[in-house]
């Protein structure tokens, strides 16, 4: 009955110590470190990455900017329309005084948010950057790596000259006959 129990505990054989001997963790590194799993993790990192460059461009686009303060002018404050009196200016010059300090405050905020944005598109710009070379690293390694992946040599070579493209593109070389685009946006 205690056999039975550990056996359903446990997924691996323990020796004697109670550890789990290296033996059982071999068959499931190998599978972790193989050649598809690998190239499909450095392909996915980099469709991760593009969706980080996205959604930082997106909020660099889309961010708000601090609101103005609104402008104060002396006809808000001349009631009878005769001019400023003594008491109608000192409230018009205690307002510019409020309007000064309000105007500061917006500028402040608006180079706080120029900053940010400004952040936001350099990260936006740093992931595409990243994200690029990953999935064009993908591609290379599985173009390359002969048993990542069964598949015909016509598949193969077509695989090959896109990925020399995308590669070209990558670097900034305007290669004949393909549109830019094809370079994930490196080299522009």
């Amino acid at each position: 009955m205690a056999d039975e129990n550990a056996e359903k505990n446990s997924i691996f054989d323990l020796n004697k110590d109670g550890k789990v001997d290296v033996q059982d963790l071999k068959p499931i590194f190998e599978k972790i470190t193989a050649p598809r799993v690998f190239i499909s993790l450095i392909i996915s990192l980099g469709f991760l990455a593009l969706i980080f460059s996205s959604s930082y461009a997106t909020s660099a686009d889309y961010t708000n900017a601090p609101d103005a303060p609104e402008i104060i002018t002396s006809s808000d404050f001349d009631l009878d329309n005769n001019g400023l009196n003594s008491s109608e200016n000192e409230n018009y010059t205690d307002a510019l005084l409020q309007y000064a300090d309000d105007l500061d405050e917006y500028i402040d905020q608006l180079d706080a948010h120029n900053d940010l944005m400004n952040t936001y598109t350099g990260r936006s710009i740093f992931w595409g950057t990243i994200s690029s070379a990953l999935i064009v690293g993908g591609l290379v390694c599985l173009t390359f790596v002969p048993n990542a992946i069964e598949m015909s040599n016509s598949v193969r070579l077509t695989l090959l000259i896109g990925t020399i493209y995308m590669l070209a593109g990558m670097l900034g070389y305007n290669m004949p006959g393909v549109d830019a685009a094809i370079g994930f946006g490196f080299g522009s």
